[in-house]
C-alpha cells in the first residue's frame, strides 16, 4: 500500500498516474479544501492532519510499504516528520519535489528565510501588500501595512479572514495558478506597491508572479523553501512511477 501524502496538484496528478498502473494507494490530505480539491480531480482522500505519532499508527493500521510525500515545497515539518517514521519503521520514503524557481538578490527582490522575516521587511519597502493565503494573516494584521489577501475562495479561508477582521475590500478570493498577465492585472488593479510570496516552484507559476513585480518596479519578497536532506527525492512524474514500478 502507497501512502500519499497531498493536499497539492502533484500529488492529484500522481495518485492519477498510481491508479492508471495498478497500484493501491491511500491519500491524505490536512484540509477538507484539499480533500475536495482531490475530489475534483477524481481522486479520495481521506482528511487526517499527522503528528509523529499519528503518521506511525496510520503505516500500522492501513499496512504502508512506501509513503510517497507528495506534500507542499514549504510544508517543512510535515516532510521531517514523515522522513523520521519511515527510517524507523524501515518504510521506503519518496519525495516528489517541484524543481526551483532560481533566485537572485537583484533589483527588487528580495529573498528571506520565513514569513516572519518577510513580515519585518515588508513595511520599510511598501505600505500596500500583497500576499498569497491565509495561514500567516494574523503576522500580517499585526504590521503597518495594508495587507490584500489572494486565497482560494473556499468558506473555511474566509471565516479565518473575517475572524481577523479582515474586510472584504482586502480579499481576493480565486484558485491559482495566474499567469503573468493575470498577475499584473492584480497588482496594478489593487494598487499594491510590494508582492510577498513563497517560492515554490515551477507548477504554481513563480516566476510569473516574480516578472509581474519587476515588470512595474514593484518590490518582491520571497520566501525561500525550508532545507531539507530529501533521501530518494525526484521532481518528474516519469521517476516517481518508475522507482514505484521498480519496488512493487
Amino acid at each position: 500500500m502507497i501512502l500519499i501524502v497531498g493536499g497539492t496538484s502533484d500529488a492529484n496528478r500522481l495518485a492519477g498516474g498510481i491508479a492508471q498502473n495498478g497500484d493501491a494507494y491511500i491519500m491524505t490530505v490536512t484540509t477538507e479544501t484539499g480533500r475536495k480539491m482531490a475530489e475534483n480531480c477524481g481522486i479520495d482522500a481521506v482528511v487526517h492532519p499527522f503528528t509523529p505519532e499519528k503518521i506511525k499508527r496510520f503505516i500500522l493500521d492501513h499496512g504502508v510499504d512506501v509513503v510517497l510525500d507528495a506534500s507542499h515545497p514549504h510544508a517543512g515539518e510535515i516532510s521531517r516528520q514523515l522522513i523520521e517514521a519511515c527510517c524507523t519503521m524501515d518504510i521506503l520514503y519518496i519525495r516528489y519535489e517541484r524543481k526551483q524557481t532560481g533566485l537572485t538578490e537583484e533589483g527588487n527582490q528580495y529573498v528571506v528565510d520565513s514569513m516572519e522575516d518577510a513580515a519585518s521587511l515588508a513595511p520599510t519597502l511598501a505600505k500596500r501588500i500583497l500576499v498569497t493565503g491565509s495561514k500567516h494573516a494574523a503576522l500580517w494584521e499585526a504590521t503597518a501595512c495594508t495587507v490584500i489577501y489572494r486565497v482560494l475562495p473556499t468558506s473555511e479561508v474566509l471565516r479565518e479572514l473575517e475572524s481577523l477582521h479582515v474586510g472584504m475590500d482586502r480579499i481576493l478570493a480565486q484558485k491559482g495558478p495566474f499567469s503573468f498577465d493575470q498577475n499584473r492585472t492584480t497588482l496594478v488593479d489593487f494598487d499594491i506597491d510590494a508582492l510577498v510570496m513563497k517560492e515554490s516552484g515551477t507548477t504554481s507559476l513563480t516566476g510569473e508572479k516574480i516578472r509581474a513585480a519587476r515588470s512595474l518596479g514593484i518590490p518582491c519578497i520571497v520566501v525561500r523553501r525550508p532545507v531539507i536532506d530529501y533521501p530518494n527525492c525526484y521532481s518528474t512524474d516519469e521517476e516517481i512511477l518508475n522507482v514505484l514500478e521498480e519496488v512493487k
